[in-house]
């Protein structure tokens, strides 16, 4: 086996050791990279500030929807009441 051939040998065997490593470094970086991107799938990274700012959003929209379900709780709770004092009227005449 001449000179080049040797090396070309050599050079095959470190490939087959050394790409796989490198093909797994690789992916570990863009996945890395794919989780500091938003939810919504924009490539603008994800900084504490807008964490934040989202986290506040969210916890507001939550703070109204328990606002809102509560109200509804409570009208038909009221509704409730009505009908029973109602049916009860209903049966005492």
């Amino acid at each position: 086996m001449d000179k080049t051939a040797q090396a070309f040998h050599l050079s095959a065997i470190f490939s087959s050791f050394t790409l796989p490593f490198y093909q797994c470094l690789i992916l570990q970086f863009h996945i890395y990279w794919l989780n500091k991107l938003n939810i919504d799938g924009f490539a603008t990274l994800d900084t504490k500030k807008e964490r934040q700012k989202r986290s506040y959003t969210q916890l507001m929209q939550n703070k109204e929807m328990n606002k809102r379900t509560l109200a509804s709780e409570l009208m038909k709770q009221s509704i409730n009441k009505d009908a029973k004092i109602f049916f009860k009227a209903n049966i005492k005449y």
